[in-house]
């Protein structure tokens, strides 16, 4: 190994260790949360929550037009410009936040068709639609703030702080006071996320007050990069919501935690990905050919990040039944059988870095968001005709194809950077 190597590679290593424990600490909390609800609530109203769950996930993509990414971009660049992409973001993330509430409570009761006594309250429906959306999403603005600001401390300090405020709510809420229904949960999340949503505002306001102004020019920027994650939360969700319509709710409970171990273990790449995006974007001004070398060792990186995680998963995949309880029986089988998807989904999310971190946000918007319609199509075809079986041989299919297109299209984008300098 050359000592240019090891230079790059320690302090890297370093940060990404502090990066990386608090997202695993992040991720265990949000796991024994799950835990909790699930042995708790029971099968019935684990599967209400899980697929009203499914709903908001989709619109915290949508809040905020992708504005986070912008205020990370711009303020790595240009510091002082915080002032003004504060604004930009807060007016972004409230005005589409409360439009999208409002489109949920009246569309959530239209499109689940559930017992009269298993159906929440609209008062109950607001109130998880204003946490998972528009709350969450203040919390993860005042993390982009850290970011893009290179203050990992900080950043890292919030994700820990949210998911330990989430599990100790679950379980004082649960354990304490016999929270098991997704009516009452409604009630113990919003207080909690809007306290901690209140204390990331004043975080924020402290690095600079807010200049309440739009951005124009970041706007088409923003949306393109939004559309991303929205497609993939439509995609990603897709599977548990034509499963809910076609198994039980052991099966759609037992393949929502098999899901949620997935997104927990990709905070490992995740942890990777925002350390190296504000350098990548100071980089990758002067294209993509300077920044190769770059992505490269990050790909490297995250393959083996990402083998590490897929294989302690399925190794340690029999003992999550002492944490979710006995009654999800296909939850052991269907956390292996997925696990591993995770290897090409980090190379594809370390090229879409590396497009948004130069700002080619159309670029990438291209690739991902055609990826997900044909993923959310095969998904809902496979998981329809096939069951379980079919959403986990879709999910390998898109992600490998998606992984090896993503890699050719920033390979073409190197050679004609080198051969336009």
């Amino acid at each position: 190994m050359s000592v240019g190597l090891i230079k790059w590679l320690l302090p890297m290593g370093l940060s990404y260790m502090a990066s990386g424990g608090s997202l695993l600490i992040s991720a265990a909390a949000q796991l024994i949360t799950f835990a909790i609800l699930a042995r708790t609530m029971g099968t019935n109203q684990f599967a209400v929550y899980v697929t009203i769950s499914a709903f908001t996930n989709v619109g915290t993509q949508i809040c905020g037009l992708g504005s986070q990414e912008s205020m990370v971009r711009r303020v790595a660049r240009e510091a002082s410009f915080y002032p003004v992409m504060f604004g930009h973001v807060m007016l972004l993330t409230l005005g589409t936040g409360i439009l999208l509430v409002l489109a949920g409570i009246a569309a959530l009761p239209l499109m689940m068709s559930l017992p009269p006594g298993e159906m929440p309250s609209l008062v109950a429906i607001a109130l998880l639609l204003i946490t998972n959306i528009l709350l969450v999403k203040l919390v993860g603005v005042a993390t982009a703030a850290y970011i893009a600001h290179s203050n990992f401390a900080a950043a890292n300090l919030i994700e820990v702080i949210f998911a330990l405020v989430r599990a100790g709510t679950a379980i004082l809420a649960c354990l304490f006071f016999g929270v098991k229904t997704v009516e009452h949960w409604a009630d113990w999340m919003f207080v909690s996320h809007a306290a901690l949503a209140a204390v990331c505002l004043v975080m924020m306001w402290r690095m600079g007050r807010p200049v309440l102004r739009i951005v124009r020019e970041e706007i088409p920027i923003g949306t393109l990069f939004s559309t991303q994650f929205i497609f993939k939360a439509v995609r990603a969700n897709t599977d548990l919501l034509v499963l809910s319509m076609i198994a039980s709710p052991e099966v759609v409970g037992s393949y929502g935690v098999a899901r949620r171990i997935l997104d927990s273990s990709y905070m490992s790449i995740e942890a990777l990905n925002r350390l190296i995006y504000p350098g990548s974007a100071r980089l990758l001004v002067d294209g993509f050919h300077v920044a190769y070398a770059r992505v490269v060792k990050v790909m490297a990186a995250a393959i083996g990040i990402a083998i590490s995680a897929s294989g302690a998963i399925f190794v340690l995949a029999p003992l999550m039944p002492l944490l979710f309880g006995d009654q999800y029986v296909s939850m052991v089988g269907f956390t292996r059988a997925i696990c591993f998807v995770i290897v090409p989904t980090a190379i594809t999310g370390v090229v879409l870095e590396a497009f948004g971190a130069a700002g080619k946000q159309g670029v990438r918007a291209v690739i991902y968001n055609s990826a997900n319609v044909v993923a959310a199509a095969l998904v809902a075809f496979a998981t329809l005709h096939f069951g379980v079986g079919g959403a986990f041989w879709s999910y390998y299919v898109v992600e490998i194809l998606t992984a090896l297109i993503a890699w050719q299209v920033l390979s073409h984008y190197v050679q004609a950077d080198r051969a336009r300098f």
